[in-house]
Formats: C-alpha cells, sequence, structure tokens
C-alpha cells in the first residue's frame, strides 16, 4: 500500500489515504467516488511506474472490450445458469 494526503483545487483536503492496487484498478474501472479518484489521480502524477501500469491496464481492458463486447450483453447459457442453482452437483468434466 501507498500513503498520499492530498489536497485538491476544491480547497479541501483529504487524510492521508492508502492507495491500493484495488484502487488502481477501480480507478480504470470508472467506479471510485470523487474524493478517492483525485487522490489516486494525484498519486499517479507523483509515481510514474504505477501511472504506466495504470495505462497498461486501460489499454488492455479496451482491447478486451474490443474482441469480446459483442458478447458482454448476451444472455448467461442455460447450462451455466444450471450450474448456478444452489444444490446442484458440477458436471463432471469432459475429457
Amino acid at each position: 500500500m501507498r500513503h498520499v494526503t492530498v489536497s485538491i483545487e476544491d480547497g479541501l483536503t483529504y487524510p492521508r489515504m492508502d492507495i491500493t492496487e484495488d484502487d488502481l484498478h477501480a480507478y480504470v474501472d470508472g467506479t471510485l467516488e470523487r474524493p478517492r479518484r483525485l487522490a489516486v489521480a494525484l498519486y499517479l502524477v507523483d509515481h510514474p511506474g504505477d501511472a504506466a501500469r495504470v495505462e497498461a491496464f486501460r489499454a488492455q481492458k479496451e482491447a478486451v472490450h474490443l474482441l469480446f463486447g459483442n458478447v458482454l450483453d448476451e444472455p448467461l447459457p442455460q447450462r451455466l445458469m444450471r450450474a448456478l442453482r444452489p444444490g446442484v452437483p458440477p458436471v463432471a468434466r469432459r475429457r
């Protein structure tokens, strides 16, 4: 974990925060709340190695969406839906 104290242009100073691997991935996914997102952005300015990793995460995410974006909204196949039901034993693996 990394520690950072941030002060942003809105005049607020946010307490020391631990920037985690999960934060970096959530930053790429756009799921962080504004204060946390800004803390990560400021952290990345001072940590070019992690900034490069975040850009690699973004490129990977974009590549996955380009390759598989057309199936992301498809319904889950029935065989997988059955496997999710409680009490249903897993199907034997095929060889």
